[in-house]
């Protein structure tokens, strides 16, 4: 992964996406649309309430113990892909095999699948 760059000149622009607009449309496509191409969406008392859950780790910072460091709100974006995105949290480990959880249990499996996806091409 590298430093985003703007294309060179003579280059065609790459068109960004966001990890959350996929993650959106993952889970539904209905919901996706209605976010982000016609922004009718409204919150309501469940999504509020996770706005207000999600605040820490929305806030960028890190913080050990023992052998885990941990980051949160870290930003991640892949040049060639034309993905950004950012991470929630990110637990960094003495054993690199690395791992990922959602811990929503009403996340559709399509969805978290691509975010595990995005954290995998971290490695290319």
């Amino acid at each position: 992964m590298t430093a985003p760059h703007p294309p060179a000149r003579g280059e065609g622009e790459l068109t960004q996406v966001s990890l959350s607009s996929l993650e959106h449309y993952a889970y539904c496509a209905r919901q996706a649309g209605l976010i982000l191409l016609e922004q009718t969406w409204t919150d309501d008392a469940a999504t509020v309430r996770g706005t207000l859950l999600h605040q820490r780790v929305d806030t960028p910072g890190n913080h050990g113990r023992g052998t885990v460091r941990t980051l949160h709100a870290l930003p991640v974006w892949h040049d060639d892909h034309g993905l950004t995105g950012v991470c929630d949290t990110v637990e960094l480990h003495a054993d690199p095999s690395g791992a990922t959880e959602d811990r929503n249990p009403k996340s559709a499996e399509g969805a978290v699948a691509m975010m595990v996806v995005a954290v995998a091409l971290r490695g290319d």
